[in-house]
């Protein structure tokens, strides 16, 4: 995935641009072939980034988060949840506790690969299981 980033010396969002510029200038660094379906859909009554179906990337249309993310990091959330839909992991009913699994088994891909994610993301250090045995370990958790 980290080959899917192509950073054109674009390291730095003005300070004022706002979630929707954030997102977008962070789509233009993801070269994914999958990219090109994606529809990036502000909301003001959400509170996370998520891929709906029809590649609706919703995502909080005010959100201190996003705004303190450098491009890299918002393309890296991109190809986070352009995995989730590669991996089939919309569920329904919707499972927390997979989709954690699933976020761990992500982000630890990514990273592992050089892919630069937000610091505050759930990943483990030494990626090798798969989300269905970070899903038991979870589970086992409860």
């Amino acid at each position: 995935m980290a080959s899917y980033i192509i950073n054109d010396g674009i390291t730095t969002i003005p300070s004022d641009a706002d979630a929707m510029q954030r997102m977008l200038l962070g789509m233009t660094l993801v070269k994914h072939p999958l990219a090109k379906k994606i529809k990036l859909r502000p909301q003001s009554n959400c509170t996370f980034i998520g891929m709906k179906h029809g590649w609706k990337l919703t995502f909080p249309q005010s959100s201190e988060r996003i705004l303190s993310w450098s491009a890299e990091e918002v393309a890296g959330v991109i190809l986070h949840e352009i995995a989730h839909i590669e991996r089939h992991d919309i569920r329904v009913p919707y499972d927390e506790v997979w989709n954690i699994a699933a976020d761990i088994e992500i982000n630890s891909r990514l990273r592992s690969e050089g892919v630069i994610l937000p610091g505050d993301v759930v990943y483990l250090e030494h990626y090798g299981f798969s989300v269905e045995e970070y899903y038991e370990l979870l589970k086992g958790d409860q």
